[in-house]
């Protein structure tokens, strides 16, 4: 993983940090906290291993995932981290489940504020 986030930076591209369901399967992708770019990244996926595999279902499926304040709450130190190591940062959430999905976003992206503005961080 280092070599990729040496060849981002030295190219200006911004490496997408992810939050995915906690796991050794191939297909999930490292939780890696890192800035290589002033634009830092971060993709909240969802961490529903159940569904992360599942054969022949949508991206809605895959990513039917609603986080809790606590998993939200692991990511304000990172996200810290990548205000100071970048002169922006963003989190996204996923979007495309009919249900969860278009709540989690907002719902999650709210949560998520307040946690950081408890800890003073910086939001816009």
């Amino acid at each position: 993983m280092p070599q990729v986030l040496k060849w981002l930076e030295e190219r200006g591209m911004a490496y997408v940090t992810v939050d995915a369901p906690k796991g050794d399967a191939k297909n999930v992708p490292p939780t890696v906290v890192a800035a290589t770019a002033p634009v830092s990244y971060v993709r909240f996926h969802g961490r529903n291993a159940s569904t992360w595999n599942a054969r022949g279902g949508s991206a809605a499926v895959r990513f039917d995932y609603t986080y809790a304040e606590d998993e939200l709450r692991e990511w304000v130190e990172p996200l810290r981290e990548l205000a100071g190591a970048s002169e922006q940062a963003y989190a996204f959430f996923n979007n495309n489940n009919q249900t969860n999905g278009v709540a989690q976003a907002p719902a999650g992206a709210l949560l998520l504020r307040k946690l950081l503005e408890d800890k003073r961080i910086p939001v816009a």
